[in-house]
């Protein structure tokens, strides 16, 4: 489901999904992706607070992303990523993980109905 509305969301505008001759459900796609450029932003910020609070260390790939773009601005290297760019990176691989998970557990499902002497 989420790869079939991956590419309206990926090619039409936000404010043309929110449209009232859209069906509700690309209706609430756009409100969803008007969303995602503010939430993003906290996220990163609230990823870069928890490393100078001295919090345990995280690996994940937002903390490897946020590590790597802030010791490029530092060392002022020619590659940084954007704040932007990170927030692209969450959104498809958020979209993505779902996905993946969505048709794991689905296939995990198939197998234990067709197999029920695993189901214990």
């Amino acid at each position: 489901m989420i790869a079939y509305w991956f590419l309206p969301a990926a090619l039409i505008p936000a404010s043309a999904l929110k449209l009232p001759i859209m069906f509700w459900a690309v209706q609430i796609l756009g409100h969803n992706l008007q969303k995602i450029p503010k939430y993003t932003p906290s996220v990163l910020e609230e990823e870069r607070q928890e490393v100078e609070s001295g919090s345990a260390a995280r690996n994940n790939f937002l903390c490897l992303l946020r590590r790597l773009s802030d010791e490029e601005k530092r060392s002022q290297g020619g590659f940084s990523l954007f704040d932007e760019e990170i927030s692209g990176y969450l959104f498809v691989f958020s979209t993505a993980g779902f996905e993946t998970t969505a048709n794991t557990v689905g296939f995990a499902v198939l197998m234990l109905a067709a197999y029920p002497k695993y189901q214990a």
